[in-house]
């Protein structure tokens, strides 16, 4: 069974109204062209997002800091804390589409190299090795592909139209995953190197345990970020052409 606590820290604003940035081209939603544009479109505001907007409370996303991870799952406890992602600021928008009559929003990104760095204090048992202890560590995904796909519903503000979040799921499919933690075992290496080795040979069988954690926190990233600008910019901008 998961437990899963995600610290991540978001500027605050709540200013709504707002207007979109100059460099976020819309693109009309009734264009036979619309996803080709939103993927040509995307990117460049990719470009530009990862590196923050206070005025719509977004972080810099280079490096990306998670503050806290807590994770309970089947005997094994771990705490990361001090986390950093880097390369993010490499993903690129490959799939967008809107599907008007389910209200539904498909989307994915892929990337060459995501790292998440992390200090670690653990206790409990993985892949029958007993682990305790405080270290350091880091997972990289190579040639990954991050797909947020999401519900919407509209609200009315003000006379504007504003889109809200629904339900959404995240999936994420790495070409291929390492790891290394260290200083854990009381800093014995032989243990250490034992357990980095389960872990790399395993890499597959350690994501279908650990994916749920890495897709909460991209999901809590990418869910975080949208509601920033679907709160603040009317979809007339977002979605010109859109029916509501």
């Amino acid at each position: 069974m998961w437990k899963v606590v995600i610290v991540v820290i978001f500027c605050f604003s709540t200013v709504c109204g707002l207007h979109l940035p100059k460099y976020i081209k819309p693109c009309r939603l009734d264009s036979p062209n619309f996803s080709e544009c939103a993927i040509q479109h995307g990117n460049d505001a990719i470009a530009n997002l990862v590196k923050g907007e206070k005025v719509y409370g977004i972080p810099s996303f280079t490096p990306f800091k998670v503050t806290f991870v807590s994770i309970d799952s089947n005997g094994l406890k771990m705490n990361m804390s001090n986390g950093v992602f880097t390369g993010i600021e490499n993903l690129k928008l490959n799939k967008y589409s809107f599907n008007k009559k389910n209200k539904k929003i498909y989307t994915t990104l892929t990337g060459p190299l995501i790292t998440f760095e992390f200090d670690l204090s653990t206790g409990g048992k993985f892949a029958n090795l007993p682990i305790e202890g405080n270290g350091h560590g880091w997972a990289k995904i190579y040639n990954g592909n991050f797909s947020h796909n999401y519900e919407y519903s509209v609200v009315e503000k003000n006379g504007k139209h504003y889109l809200q979040l629904g339900k959404d799921e995240v999936m994420i499919e790495p070409g291929h995953m390492e790891c290394d933690i260290q200083g854990l075992f009381n800093g014995n290496k032989q243990l250490g190197d034992s357990l980095n080795s389960v872990l790399n040979e395993n890499w597959r069988e350690i994501l279908q345990q650990f994916g749920p954690v890495i897709s909460e926190i991209y999901g809590s990233i990418a869910k975080e970020v949208l509601r920033k600008l679907y709160d603040r910019i009317p979809i007339e901008e977002i979605y010109p052409g859109m029916e509501v």
